[in-house]
C-alpha cells in the first residue's frame, strides 16, 4: 500500500525510521529520551485528575489536594520527585464537568531500579478524603492519555 503523510516536521526521527522501517533504532531513541527525563519505564508519573460540576469548587479542590499531597510526599525522605500543578487540564471541560489536574513524576535515586518508588509511596487514595461532595478525585498511574 502507499501512505501519504502531512507534517510540519519532515526531519524527525520517527518518520526516518518509519521510512526505514526500523523499529529497533526508533526504540531505542526514544528509551534514551524516557530514561534522560525520568519517565518510564525508568520513572513513574502519576495523573491526579480533580473534576465537578462548579468551576470554582474544582480549582479550591485541586489546591487543597496539592497541598496534602505535597505533605504526604515530604514524608518520604527517600524519594525524588517533581509535582506539577495544580493545573487546569488541557481540555477544560468534558461532559458538563471541569477538570483540573496535578502531574506527578517520581524518579528512582541513584543506584535505584524503578521498581523500588512504588514500595516508598503512600497511599495516594486518601487525597479523596480531601475532596468536598460533588469532586471527584481520580489516580491513574502511568497514564496513557494526559488530556
Amino acid at each position: 500500500g502507499q501512505v501519504i503523510l502531512q507534517t510540519y516536521t519532515p526531519d524527525h526521527p520517527v518518520l526516518d525510521a518509519l521510512k526505514q522501517q526500523d523499529f529497533a533504532a526508533f526504540a531505542s531513541e526514544e528509551l534514551t529520551h524516557c530514561q534522560a527525563l525520568g519517565y518510564p519505564p525508568y520513572g513513574q508519573l502519576i495523573l491526579l485528575r480533580i473534576s465537578g460540576l462548579v468551576a470554582r469548587q474544582v480549582e479550591q479542590a485541586a489546591i487543597t489536594i496539592a497541598a496534602h499531597l505535597t505533605e504526604l510526599l515530604n514524608t518520604c525522605n527517600r524519594l525524588t520527585y517533581d509535582q506539577l500543578g495544580p493545573a487546569p487540564a488541557p481540555i477544560l471541560r468534558v461532559a458538563q464537568r471541569y477538570r483540573w489536574q496535578i502531574l506527578l513524576k517520581l524518579v528512582p535515586q541513584p543506584g535505584q531500579s524503578p521498581e523500588t518508588i512504588a514500595p516508598q509511596l503512600p497511599d495516594l487514595t486518601q487525597l479523596r478524603d480531601r475532596c468536598p461532595r460533588g469532586i471527584s478525585l481520580t489516580i491513574d498511574v502511568d497514564a496513557l492519555n494526559l488530556f
